[in-house]
């Protein structure tokens, strides 16, 4: 929807204007994809795009309190 491409658009912006190099949308969602890879994250029994965000924060609030 408009609101996740306007927070897309926003990283790449700040991205350029902290380090000069502007982050594309598609570079973003790589970078995205890559890090839900490396949580060894599926799609194995999720019904719903809701169930699967939580389970993304799940992975990346337990992985922070390995760390």
């Amino acid at each position: 929807n408009r609101d996740q491409i306007d927070y897309l658009d926003k990283i790449g912006k700040d991205a350029q204007f902290s380090s000069g190099l502007k982050l594309s949308r598609t570079q973003i969602l790589a970078a995205m994809v890559n890090a839900l890879r490396r949580l060894n994250l599926t799609g194995e029994g999720v019904s719903n795009a809701e169930q699967f965000e939580q389970r993304i924060v799940d992975a990346m609030m337990h992985r922070g309190r390995r760390a």
